[in-house]
């Protein structure tokens, strides 16, 4: 699969994680993206795995901070319920909330990582940063609108096959066009 290979680090879930693999990283802060990583993008209210997924990282002496484009009106009322920090309207995959978050609370990149589902958002982030990161699988299939484009490049199917191969060929179609026209001047004039 194409995900395991864009990432060191590669789960089913945020739940199948092993958190003892983290502790040997000298992992202290996990910043775990929210919607359809933590939890379903339309759920707002934590599960039981959730708060449980908490306290294992916390008993490893891993701190969660939840990080998410979404509003403060989703965000807050969800990781509240948690307890844990969070920062919302990140607008990854741009580093800049994230990196003044970093410095303000004196967390360093090396023990830091970030976990989420998206290639064009959190892994993009991650990589800009120069953080650590997990790729997840989606927990759900459902999405927001504004996840939909993502998810063409985050899952090739046969859908974004096409539509990528129709780029190719309008692309090729005009460099033809071009270069036809260049070769009547040529001959031509």
């Amino acid at each position: 699969m194409i995900k395991k290979q864009v990432t060191p680090f590669h789960a089913t879930s945020v739940y199948d994680i092993d958190v003892n693999k983290l502790v040997e990283l000298d992992v202290k802060y996990a910043f775990v993206d929210l919607d359809n990583t933590l939890a379903q993008f339309d759920l707002i209210t934590p599960e039981k795995r959730t708060y449980e997924l908490v306290k294992e990282f916390k008993d490893k002496g891993i701190e969660i901070i939840v990080l998410s484009n979404n509003t403060e009106k989703r965000v807050a009322p969800f990781v509240s319920k948690l307890g844990t920090s969070f920062l919302f309207s990140v607008r990854k995959p741009f580093k800049r909330k994230l990196k003044k978050y970093l410095i303000n609370n004196c967390i360093t990149l090396e023990e830091s990582i970030l976990i989420g589902d998206q290639l064009l958002t959190d892994v993009l982030l991650a990589k800009n940063i120069k953080m650590k990161v997990c790729l997840t699988e989606p927990i759900s299939k459902k999405d927001q609108f504004t996840t939909k484009f993502n998810r063409l490049i985050d899952r090739p199917s046969a859908i974004s096959f096409v539509i990528i191969t129709s780029l190719q060929l309008l692309i090729f179609q005009k460099t033809m066009k071009r270069f036809l026209l260049k070769l009547v001047r040529h001959f031509l004039l």
